[in-house]
């Protein structure tokens, strides 16, 4: 995985952690269900989360486990 897509998904998580979100779960939601509801506006989370591949975010997923 690049590392600027490293950067950018535990930013996004910790937007997501800042609202209460289970993580894994939100994100998972949002690759399976290509529904971006699934990830919060909170501080751009959505809109930044766009500029990921879902296989990069697949593998920092996978990496938590």
């Amino acid at each position: 995985m690049e590392p600027n897509y490293e950067e950018k998904i535990k930013e996004i998580i910790k937007l997501m952690e800042e609202r209460g979100y289970d993580v894994v779960a939100q994100l998972t939601g949002y690759l399976n269900e290509n529904n971006e509801d699934y990830i919060t506006r909170h501080g751009n989370a959505r809109g930044k989360i766009k500029e990921i591949p879902n296989n990069a975010i697949r593998e920092y997923i996978e990496s938590l486990k």
